[in-house]
C-alpha cells in the first residue's frame, strides 16, 4: 500500500498535465483534427488566409496538372465536402479535370463523410477546393493548409 500512493500520485499528475498540455496545444476551439491530413476548420484565421490563397493560385495548379513538365508529379487537391457534422476537408489524389470538377480517390479516411471511404473516388468542383499541392522535381508547390495548420498547433 506504500507504493501505490506515490506512483497513483505521480499517474494523477502526469494525466493532468497531458490534458493541460492537450487543451492548450489546440490552436483554437473551431480548429478539428478529424486525422491525420484530415482537418475540419471553421473560423481560424489562418486557414483562411491558407484557402483563399491556395483559390487563388489554383489556375497554376490546374495548368500544371494538365501540362505537366519533366519531374512534376502526384497531384492532389483538397476539398471541403458537406457532412452531416459540417463542412469536412479531405485530399484526393487526382485523376481528372474537366469543365470545373475534379475528380480524384481520397487519401484519408473521411471522419463524416457518409458512404466514402479511403481510396474511394469522389468529384469536386473547382470552387469547393481549399487547397492543392504536387510535387516538383523533389520540391513540394502548395500545401497552404498544412503549413498554416503546422504553425497554429
Amino acid at each position: 500500500m506504500k507504493n501505490i500512493m506515490p506512483a497513483a500520485i505521480v499517474v494523477a499528475v502526469i494525466l493532468g498535465f497531458g490534458l493541460t498540455l492537450a487543451h492548450s496545444s489546440c490552436a483554437k476551439p473551431d480548429v478539428e483534427l478529424l486525422s491525420p491530413g484530415v482537418a475540419r476548420a471553421d473560423a481560424d484565421p489562418k486557414l483562411i488566409v491558407a484557402v483563399k490563397h491556395a483559390q487563388k493560385t489554383l489556375d497554376s495548379f490546374i495548368e500544371a496538372y494538365q501540362h505537366p513538365k519533366p519531374g512534376q508529379l502526384h497531384f492532389f487537391a483538397q476539398a471541403a465536402f458537406d457532412t452531416p457534422k459540417g463542412k469536412e476537408h479531405l485530399w484526393a489524389l487526382i485523376d481528372t479535370y474537366r469543365d470545373g470538377v475534379f475528380t480524384g480517390r481520397l487519401i484519408d479516411e473521411p471522419y463524416a463523410l457518409p458512404g466514402k471511404h479511403k481510396k474511394d473516388t469522389v468529384r469536386f468542383k473547382r470552387e469547393e477546393v481549399t487547397d492543392w499541392t504536387f510535387d516538383d522535381n523533389g520540391k513540394r508547390q502548395g500545401g497552404f493548409t498544412r503549413e498554416a495548420l503546422k504553425s497554429g498547433g
